[in-house]
């Protein structure tokens, strides 16, 4: 049975239509420069995997997207294929709106959530 006080943190990201992933990540902003930008990689399609840090041109990002970057913030990254398209090219596909924006205050209190689960585990 569900617990009926769960809360949904993440929505499912918005993708264009016959755009299909083939890699999904969802993406931490750790500091951005005025080129590329420092990002936490949460793998979704293989959540198994340990997160990574990375290194993220900002020349990727859609330039009307660039703007709202800042530390903090959590977006979805898909790289994938349009079906529609003859050539089929790898393309990257980014919701902005995804998750929104943590704080300094939001990540304290996660790992002491997260402190307090392993405890009790003991």
């Amino acid at each position: 049975m569900k617990n009926k006080n769960t809360t949904k943190l993440r929505r499912e990201p918005k993708l264009p239509e016959n755009f299909k992933p083939e890699q999904e990540f969802e993406v931490l902003i750790q500091e951005v420069g005025l080129r590329m930008m420092k990002v936490r990689l949460v793998d979704l399609t293989y959540p198994t995997r340990t997160d990574e840090e990375a290194k993220m041109m900002l020349s990727k990002i859609p330039q009307e997207s660039r703007g709202n970057l800042q530390a903090g913030l959590v977006f979805y990254w898909g790289i994938g294929r349009y079906d529609n398209q003859p050539t089929r090219d790898i393309e990257s596909v980014f919701d902005f709106n995804y998750a929104g924006q943590i704080t300094q205050r939001d990540e304290y209190r996660a790992t002491f959530i997260l402190g307090i689960m392993l405890l009790k585990q003991i």
